[in-house]
C-alpha cells in the first residue's frame, strides 16, 4: 500500500541499470576488436576500459550537475536520484574532453610507432562518445541516438 504511486522509483532504478548495461556493451565489442588485433597488456586494457566508461558516465554526471536539462530516460516517470552542485560542470566537461584526448593521443602514438591502427576499436569508441552526447543533448535526433 505504501509503495503505490512510487513507480518512478522502479523506472529510475531500471534507468540506472540500463545506463550500466549501455556503458559496458560497447566495451565488450571493443574487446573483440582488441583480441582480433592481438592487443595485450593491462595498462592498455585499463585505458580502454576507463575511456569507454567515461564516455557514458561523464554525460550522466553532467546531467546530474544541471546540463542536458531536457533529458529523460524513458520519457516517463524516471528521475535523478541525486543532484550534483553546478560547480562540478566545468571539471566534468574538462574530463569529458581530456579522457578521450589522452586515449586518442595514445592511439596516435601506437600508430606512429608500430604502424598499426585498430580501426574497429577506434570506430566503437568514437560511436560510443557520439551516441552518448547526442542522446543527452536536446537535438531532433535524440531519440535515435540510443538505437
Amino acid at each position: 500500500q505504501q509503495w503505490q504511486g512510487c513507480t518512478w522509483l522502479g523506472w529510475t532504478l531500471l534507468s540506472y541499470y540500463a545506463m550500466f548495461h549501455f556503458a559496458k556493451q560497447p566495451f565488450g565489442l571493443l574487446c573483440l576488436y582488441k583480441a582480433r588485433q592481438g592487443e595485450r597488456g593491462a595498462l592498455l586494457h585499463q585505458l580502454d576500459y576507463w575511456t569507454c566508461m567515461a564516455g557514458a558516465a561523464l554525460p550522466l554526471l553532467l546531467w546530474h550537475a544541471g546540463d542536458f536539462e531536457g533529458f529523460s530516460w524513458f520519457g516517463g516517470e524516471d528521475q535523478k536520484l541525486v543532484e550534483l552542485p553546478a560547480l562540478f560542470r566545468k571539471p566534468l566537461w574538462l574530463l569529458y574532453f581530456l579522457v578521450p584526448g589522452v586515449w586518442l593521443g595514445h592511439s596516435a602514438w601506437l600508430w606512429w610507432t608500430t604502424g598499426r591502427l585498430n580501426v574497429g576499436k577506434f570506430w566503437i569508441m568514437v560511436a560510443h562518445y557520439f551516441t552518448w552526447y547526442m542522446g543527452m543533448c536536446p537535438h531532433h535526433v535524440q531519440s535515435l541516438a540510443f538505437i
